[in-house]
């Protein structure tokens, strides 16, 4: 019983697929989901107690049967347990149990004799005042003397009881023991664990091929995905499972033709089917949906109805006086508005044409269905013009195209300017009307003002524009006829020269700091000066020479790749087109020289000074900052751009000296690396007892001679682990007596000076002898 009730195992309840009629098919359903398992909460509990026979007790343990209190007097009790299933209303429940764990056992020689009743539903129970017992719940067994969990089945009971919102029930020991303390127990706090389910919502939000449903059927066309049927069913019990649809369609004349198909409504998407392609053509079907868990199955949704259409209209015929087929003379004319009529014969469902020209598509609705319809086009093009038209009709099925072709004139006017005026300058354009009786020419410069001036007949007019300006202007222009009718319009670009200057650098690279001559040559008529910049530096306007050129020179403190740009102007301040060139300032970092430790060449030694002088080619060098390897950086004065400074490096390896030149107004150079090897002055060492050498646990002497100057130590590693420090003697030498190994004896030699100064490190061996 256990198992059952609270592991919620599949409870198999099975529903029929009921089919009709001689086309009726339908999809097995899935397996019954699990029912939903609650807990119902205590309303109330009580025991009662001989003793006592007029209180309701509520607190400590659950008391059932008979014990002798501290004085030997005998008391017999009953408990009671209230839960509430107002939860549970409305819903089908399918199993449950009521459990408790036993808290103390009077005598374990005794077997369990406790009984579970269902009681009517009273107040507060008493001894004397105790609800009368209807039915007693089968269960009550358990393992053991005290068992931890104890159950009855409760499932018929609270069946029963839902309806009323409560079940109370008598926790007692059975009557032929009630009165022996030996059977007597307690038990702590029942729980009612229900299995239920929930009749899934009545499906909504029916929908056939995306549309929704409404009072009118809707149409039905053919189409390469089928027709979709569509409907949201939800489940209460959601987090047990996704519950199923039924949809069941049927013509609406022959209801005994009815289908059935069962699918799955996933969580947060609408059930839907797709109906088979045998529906016949021009035929009303209505469907409806139910939701089913496999347990329980809604009420069937409201009914709604389609009608199948998948007869397209016939190609629709279009006919026009002001746009004749290309095999009539050609009347119309860009941009002139014209009259076009669609018609379809025969095709009494037609409600609108679908039609464009390949670059605006419209769709015109028809007054009535199968009437025919008249559009107003308005050609935007010349030459060989085709209109593609369809008929719509009420389901949405279109017409195969028909394809109308006719001839327009061109009417937009022909511009022409003068090929790459000069700025400055006026321009002549001419303007050839193309329109049918055209009187005025009307124009616009860059979307200015419009400027109306009268149509030659003879041949083109001629206009003038004024001194035409930077960027190259757009002329846009149309004609009107003496109805007031407009031509198409057209635009042409006038292509201006812009006469940018000549612009020349020496050198075009040079050292930041150092001046660079700037010439500046003008290309553009009546030139007086030039406005030159440099980078993003402001700009600076000077009067031109006599023959037309800028020469001047300046400096820059800008580092990399810059800009310098240039315009003219004339005198009546007309701007040229600017002129680029790029000029490139090197950051000046410092050089750097030493005798005593020439460039990548070994020299010197450890706790040797050597001279080092730094030059900068950057004027404004005040000082350079300067650091060996990765030492502290230092900074010493620059005199005329120039410094000498002691570096003494300490150890025999490769270094690179790091420089930069710093300036008081806080400019500062690329860094130079300058790479020098510092001399070994590697120690001489030798043994008077080599030869012949010693035998393994004999001493011997090293003594160590430095070649490295002011060296007052030596430092001997044995075996490449023990290490002794030995001060040089008066002698200049360092004496060490060491006991020779099994194998002979290993050592690693290095002198260093009272500064830190270490001359390198030699390698000796000392064999047995």
């Amino acid at each position: 019983m256990r198992a059952v009730l609270i592991k919620a195992a599949r409870v198999a309840v099975a529903l029929a697929v009921v089919t009709t009629g001689v086309v009726a098919t339908a999809a097995p359903a899935q397996a019954a989901q699990q029912p939903s398992n609650a807990t119902a909460p205590v309303a109330a509990w009580a025991t009662t107690d001989s003793r006592r026979p007029n209180d309701t007790i509520t607190t400590g343990d659950a008391v059932v049967g008979s014990w002798l209190d501290d004085r030997g007097k005998k008391h017999t009790a009953k408990s009671y347990f209230t839960f509430d299933l107002t939860r549970f209303a409305g819903k089908r429940v399918v199993g449950a149990s009521i459990a408790g764990a036993e808290a103390h056992v009077n005598d374990c020689a005794k077997p369990r004799s406790t009984e579970l009743w269902v009681t009517r539903q009273t107040g507060d129970p008493t001894w004397v005042r105790q609800p009368r017992e209807k039915t007693k719940l089968p269960g009550g067994t358990g393992h053991g003397c005290q068992w931890d969990y104890v159950e009855w089945d409760a499932g018929q009971a609270v069946q029963q009881a839902v309806a009323s919102g409560r079940l109370t029930v008598a926790l007692r020991i059975t009557e032929q023991h009630q009165g022996d303390p030996a059977y007597g127990r307690r038990y702590g706090q029942l729980r009612l664990f229900v299995q239920y389910n929930t009749t899934p919502d009545a499906p909504t939000g029916l929908t056939v091929s995306g549309k929704p449903c409404g009072d009118t059927p809707l149409w039905v066309v053919r189409s390469w995905d089928g027709t979709r049927l569509a409907a949201s069913v939800t489940d209460p019990d959601r987090f047990v499972g996704d519950p199923e649809a039924r949809f069941a369609w049927w013509p609406q004349d022959a209801p005994g033709e009815r289908t059935e198909v069962v699918t799955t409504a996933h969580s947060g998407s609408p059930a839907a089917t797709r109906l088979p392609d045998t529906l016949a053509d021009g035929r009303t079907y209505e469907f409806a949906v139910r939701g089913e868990d496999g347990m329980d199955a809604s009420a069937w949704s409201p009914t709604c109805r389609f009608t199948t259409d998948y007869t397209a209209p016939g190609s629709p015929v279009v006919a026009s006086d002001d746009f004749p087929t290309v095999t009539d003379p050609a009347k119309s004319h860009q941009g002139v508005p014209g009259e076009l009529t669609f018609s379809a014969p025969g095709a009494a469902d037609v409600v609108a044409y679908s039609w464009g020209d390949g670059i605006r598509q419209e769709t015109v609705p028809v007054e009535s269905p199968g009437a025919p319809v008249t559009v107003t086009y308005t050609p935007t093009g010349f030459g060989r013009t085709q209109l593609v038209v369809r008929a719509v009709d009420r389901a949405g099925n279109h017409s195969a195209s028909t394809h109308y072709e006719f001839h327009v004139h061109e009417t937009a006017p022909g511009i022409w300017a003068e090929r790459y005026p000069e700025v400055g300058f006026p321009v002549d354009v001419l303007l050839l009307a193309r329109q049918p009786n055209a009187v005025t020419f009307t124009y616009s410069v860059d979307g200015g003002p419009e400027t109306t001036a009268p149509v030659d007949p003879a041949g083109p007019t001629t206009i003038t524009l004024p001194a035409v300006t930077l960027p190259s202007p757009v002329i846009t222009g149309w004609t009107t006829d003496a109805a007031g009718r407009k031509s198409a319009v057209s635009s042409a670009e006038i292509r201006v020269d812009g006469v940018a200057p000549e612009i020349e650098l020496t050198p075009y690279d040079q050292v930041a700091g150092l001046p660079v001559e700037l010439s500046v040559r003008a290309a553009q008529t009546g030139a007086v000066s030039v406005t030159y910049r440099i980078g993003s530096g402001e700009p600076t306007t000077v009067p031109l020479g006599a023959d037309g050129t800028l020469r001047t020179t300046f400096t820059t403190d800008l580092v990399g790749w810059h800009a310098v740009h240039a315009v003219t102007r004339n005198a009546a301040g007309v701007a040229s087109a600017e002129a680029e060139t790029e000029l490139f300032s090197d950051s000046g970092a410092p050089t750097v020289a030493s005798t005593d430790y020439p460039r990548d060449q070994e020299a010197g030694g450890p706790g040797i000074p050597g001279a080092f002088t730094f030059t900068s080619p950057r004027p404004g060098v005040t000082a350079f900052r300067y650091a060996l390897a990765y030492g502290e950086e230092q900074e010493v004065a620059a005199v005329d751009g120039a410094a000498t400074v002691q570096i003494t490096p300490m150890s025999p390896q490769s270094y690179y000296v790091r420089v930069r030149g710093v300036g008081a107004n806080g400019l500062t150079t690329d860094d130079t690396y300058y790479h020098i090897t510092v001399r070994r002055w590697l120690p001489q060492v030798a043994s008077p007892q080599f030869p012949p050498g010693v035998a393994p646990g004999q001493p011997f002497e090293i003594v160590v001679t430095p070649t490295l100057p002011g060296s007052t130590e030596a430092v001997l590693a044995f075996d490449w682990t023990n290490q002794v420090v030995v001060p040089v003697g008066p002698d200049g030498t360092a004496r060490h007596t060491h006991t020779q190994g099994q194998w002979g004896s290993s050592i690693r030699i290095t002198t260093r000076t009272a500064t830190g100064a270490t001359s390198g490190e030699a390698h000796g061996y000392f064999p047995v002898g």
